[in-house]
């Protein structure tokens, strides 16, 4: 049973259940992973730990995620101890702007502060480095 919360504040239980899987079930072994992108709504936490050992192992090279909580959160925490290195990232004219996690966000404070986690910051610098948009790989 699930929790469905309504306009109007009340709780009701709905039948849908949703399978889960560790992510360490469903990637092989020896697979590594170039990009993950982790959007589950301040769940985050969770997910990186249902697959610690790919994150503790650097079978991840880049995280991307949102987070609600202030930085450093539990998140951040976990991230930085498993040996990844954080920028907060900014949406700018010229393209995604890199920023010091602590600094202050421009964001509303509704939308959550988005966040990239790396093994490689030469490679994520590297990639952002012309003007635009552009794409990690």
């Amino acid at each position: 049973m699930g929790l469905f919360f309504t306009l109007y504040g009340n709780f009701e239980e709905i039948g849908n259940k949703v399978a889960t899987e560790t992510l360490e079930h469903l990637l092989a072994a020896t697979e590594q992973v170039d990009l993950m992108k982790i959007n589950v709504e301040g769940h985050e936490l969770a997910v990186l730990q249902g697959g610690s050992a790919l994150f503790q192992n650097h079978r991840v090279k880049h995280i991307l995620f949102e987070d609600h909580a202030e930085y450093p959160s539990k998140v951040a925490i976990f991230l930085l101890a498993s040996g990844y290195t954080i920028f907060r990232l900014e949406k700018g004219w010229l393209g995604v702007q890199f920023k010091d996690p602590h600094s202050i966000s421009r964001v509303s404070k509704w939308e959550p502060v988005n966040y990239i986690a790396t093994l490689d910051e030469n490679a994520v610098h590297d990639a952002f480095k012309k003007r635009g948009y552009q794409c990690l790989g």
